[in-house]
């Protein structure tokens, strides 16, 4: 991960962001080009299952006004040139990127992603460490931030905080979680699709949906989205491979391979998202599902939204907290809609599936 800054016990900034995904270091980068003190504070990176990532013509362009985009090794992306769903009918419906004014979405590697946004801070000298956070305390000045780097503790202090924690952290309670669903994938790799061989392939069934893309080396990732509490005794396998059974595409596009990994990919929101101080940001703040598709590109626009944010405060305007809970919460609101007509379309398929059935029950509670 490269070089990281050995920090005296106690630092002042004019801001820290924990958490080190590309919501966080986008939010430090531009935080710190337009001169803000920052530090952002990261975990040592741990081994995460292999997955499918695209990364939408919006991403793309998000990244190019950052300058960014061209600076990505060539080899971290590469062009998906069309995207096939079988969701309202058993019948793949194509959508070529070849024509579309914004261009073609991309696929990407995530982690070497993730390790290169992080390598970009240190290239511009911004203040990067590797550690655990154990506390967070607000106080008159702002915030005191207690972390563990190494064997070794540190306290620093920061005016404004921005958590950029991803799904994973338990530690920083700033707001409440408020859960959507409990959906998981149950996903394998497999050998390389002859026929599409770059396409992302999404398809319903009567208990959930797939969705398949291949990955840098060139096999294919293979996804099975569904309900923890739908899965009997744990026997998440045998209740792929009955699902795989039942699919038109993917059962082709798959084969006979066994789905054994699963991935948590519950979704909620945090409420509120902000507030004096402090704001969260990417899956910090809306934890999305894989169906829009566009869950990186939503991680860097709630970065580039949180650092205005930010920035404002620094310069003195106090009434940009309420104004960006309030538009955190109507985006968390706008993707529940969204998400609830989508998958209405396919329960229309299913009107008596258990899956379709408690998904759109569960949508309309939080609507």
């Amino acid at each position: 991960m490269g070089r990281r800054l050995r920090l005296p016990r106690f630092v002042d900034y004019s801001v820290v962001v924990v958490g080190g995904g590309p919501a966080g270091a986008l939010a430090a980068l531009k935080l710190a080009r337009s001169g803000a003190r920052v530090l952002l504070l990261t975990r040592e990176p741990s081994p995460r299952a292999q997955a499918a990532e695209i990364l939408s013509p919006e991403g793309r362009e998000i990244l190019e006004r950052e300058t960014l985009w061209h600076q990505i090794p060539l080899d971290l992306t590469w062009p998906c040139p069309a995207m096939a769903a079988a969701w309202e009918g058993p019948d793949l419906v194509w959508t070529s990127f070849a024509q579309a004014p914004s261009g073609c979405a991309w696929h990407i590697d995530r982690p070497r992603f993730d390790a290169w946004m992080i390598g970009r801070l240190e290239a511009e000298s911004i203040p990067v460490e590797t550690g655990t956070v154990d506390a967070v305390q607000k106080d008159a000045g702002g915030w005191r931030i207690e972390f563990r780097a190494g064997n070794t503790h540190h306290s620093t202090s920061s005016r404004f905080l921005i958590l950029a924690t991803g799904r994973s952290s338990r530690t920083i309670r700033l707001g409440t979680r408020r859960p959507i669903d409990r959906l998981c994938l149950v996903a394998t790799t497999t050998d390389r699709d002859p026929i599409n061989p770059d396409a992302l392939i999404v398809e319903a069934t009567a208990d959930g949906w797939w969705y398949s893309a291949p990955l840098l080396d060139g096999r294919l990732f293979a996804a099975w989205m569904t309900d923890f509490s739908l899965v009997q005794d744990g026997g998440y396998a045998q209740a792929a491979a009955a699902s795989l059974s039942q699919t038109a595409v993917h059962a082709r596009r798959v084969g006979d391979a066994r789905l054994t990994t699963i991935i948590g990919a519950a979704t909620w929101t945090m409420t509120p998202a902000a507030g004096v101080g402090w704001m969260a940001v990417g899956d910090a703040a809306l934890a999305r599902d894989p169906i829009s598709g566009d869950g990186l590109a939503s991680a860097l626009r709630s970065a580039c939204h949180g650092a205005d944010v930010v920035a404002a405060a620094l310069a003195g305007d106090t009434s940009v907290w309420a104004a960006a809970a309030g538009y955190t919460d109507a985006v968390a609101s706008r993707y529940r809609r969204q998400r609830l007509d989508l998958y209405r379309v396919a329960q229309k398929r299913w009107p008596t599936s258990a899956f379709w059935r408690r998904f759109a029950a569960v949508s309309d509670a939080g609507r």
